[in-house]
């Protein structure tokens, strides 16, 4: 889905935050953003526009493919995939589970992330359902997850998960999924260049989701595996 100028839209500095290029909020004074100041501030609202505008003209000067995640590269060989990224069939919200409440419901979707691989070599992929800070394995019940703190609470779905799969450039391969597994691990070997990720956690029904937790960690060229 193709990003629309200034919808849903903030630029924040440490003290003020503009919303959809018009609402604008002093975050020392009123920490709550409950008032709005752009009319006893133009200069900040005009301020914070004109950045906007000079990152809109620069991103948008860009071709309309899917913006890649870079994995692999020297700066930063760990990258943290999480499912708010997916690329779905439909391009919607609705379809991927954007929140952790969707997370814990754990939805039968599913979606791919685009990914430039930065560096040819070998790579592991881990595949999870909860975030690593968790400690939470694939297939925990719902009574090893507290409710979802928010004005709807819900309790964890419980998954029965026996296999993960994931494809990527030439490689489609799945392994087994443990009882206590917190995460299913892949090593592989990708070139460098565009490609698509796409995972599946899958049970003995045939139901199947995405991992909505992924970790690239890029482990070196040829020779230096590790």
């Amino acid at each position: 889905m193709k990003p629309q100028k200034w919808k849903r839209a903030a630029v924040m500095t440490d003290r003020w935050r503009l919303v959809n290029g018009e609402e604008l909020y002093d975050l020392h004074a009123t920490p709550n953003q409950w008032e709005n100041v752009a009319a006893a501030h133009p200069e900040r609202v005009n301020q914070l526009r004109s950045a906007y505008e000079r990152w809109w003209n620069e991103v948008s000067s860009r071709d309309d493919r899917g913006k890649e995640i870079p994995v692999g590269a020297a700066a930063a060989p760990d990258v943290h995939l999480t499912a708010y990224d997916w690329i779905t069939r439909t391009g919607l919200q609705k379809d991927m589970p954007w929140g952790q409440i969707h997370i814990v419901k754990g939805p039968l979707q599913n979606g791919y992330w685009p990914l430039h691989v930065e560096r040819e070599g070998h790579y592991r992929i881990a595949l999870r359902r909860w975030p690593v800070e968790s400690g939470l394995a694939i297939n925990d019940t719902s009574d090893a997850v507290p409710p979802e703190k928010s004005w709807h609470p819900v309790k964890a779905a419980v998954l029965k998960t026996t296999r993960a799969r994931l494809t990527i450039q030439d490689s489609d391969e799945s392994l087994a999924v443990g009882a206590a597994d917190q995460e299913v691990v892949f090593d592989l070997r990708l070139k460098r260049g565009s490609t698509r990720l796409h995972t599946w956690f899958s049970d003995d029904d045939g139901r199947s989701r995405g991992a909505y937790y992924v970790q690239v960690h890029y482990r070196g060229s040829e020779g230096d595996k590790r």
